[in-house]
């Protein structure tokens, strides 16, 4: 039985925890409001509250009060920008806006319903079409993930109060940790099915931990060797791939050429794993 949280006590947080400097830097936006809003999930509990298209894919009320957070916050400090965001602003632009902010406010929304610890906030910024800022909040174990375009990508992890320069793992597909999702339509699981068998084929451990852009944190930090997965929307990759990039790996799509707003199936990595796995595609 999940408990509705009053959207009384919505206003309330937000009153109490949304103080706007107008002084911060783009990239410091990015940080103190992914942190606080994944610092928010911790004060409320998931409550379930409609289903979208596609098998198993949630909608809670702390994805709500987090994205009106994320969004009243832009909003106050940036009025003139545009926002793309997964639950009440998802309308996939025909134009890219010259500003224009990207935001996933839980992603891993089925981990969080069912207590599996592995869940994040994701923000990104885009100025005329590229991905300049971006920061993902891991919410269980307080890591933030950020990075600003052609200055590298790093991690604070609050516990100790560290930061770290972030690099992807190096080496091929033989004896790597390859991470993959559950896309929810059963078009794009198929052929991610086919692909897993491909990988377990060329002596790669398979793992699906249930959060795009937290997993492909994990690859800029080198814990995982390579994350793909078919069926990804702009929010779930957006400050992810601007992350792994900058931490030294490539993001591209299986098909061709990335584009963020006609995703295909996306993989990153390091050049010569990725490499290695689009070769398996081909031989399909």
């Amino acid at each position: 039985m999940y408990e509705l949280i009053s959207f009384q006590i919505v206003r309330q947080l937000l009153m109490e925890i949304m103080p706007i400097d107008n002084n911060l830097c783009a990239l410091d936006f990015v940080i103190s409001t992914v942190t606080e809003a994944g610092k928010l999930f911790q004060q409320d509990k998931v409550a379930l509250i409609r289903q979208k298209a596609g098998m198993a894919n949630w909608v809670t009320e702390v994805d709500l009060l987090i994205e009106n957070y994320i969004l009243q916050k832009i909003h106050r400090a940036f009025p003139t920008h545009s926002i793309l965001s997964e639950e009440t602003a998802s309308l996939l632009p025909t134009e890219i806006p010259k500003d224009l902010w990207i935001c996933d406010p839980l992603d891993g929304t089925t981990n969080a319903i069912f207590g599996i610890p592995f869940c994040c906030v994701s923000l990104a910024y885009m100025h005329e079409g590229k991905i300049q800022y971006a920061a993902i909040y891991d919410i269980y174990r307080k890591k933030l993930y950020y990075a600003e375009y052609g200055k590298g990508a790093f991690v604070k992890n609050e516990a100790v109060d560290k930061i770290t320069k972030l690099k992807v793992r190096e080496g091929g597909l033989q004896n790597s940790l390859v991470c993959t999702g559950s896309p929810y339509r059963r078009p794009d699981f198929k052929p991610t099915w086919q692909l897993m068998d491909k990988v377990h084929e060329a002596d790669a451990r398979l793992v699906m931990l249930g959060s795009a852009s937290l997993e492909i944190a994990y690859v800029s930090e080198g814990k995982l060797s390579l994350y793909y997965e078919k069926g990804l929307k702009p929010w779930d990759i957006a400050a992810a791939t601007l992350i792994v990039t900058e931490a030294g790996g490539i993001a591209t799509y299986l098909e061709g050429d990335f584009d963020l707003f006609h995703p295909q199936t996306f993989i990153c990595g390091n050049k010569n794993i990725v490499g290695e796995f689009c070769a398996l595609f081909n031989e399909r």
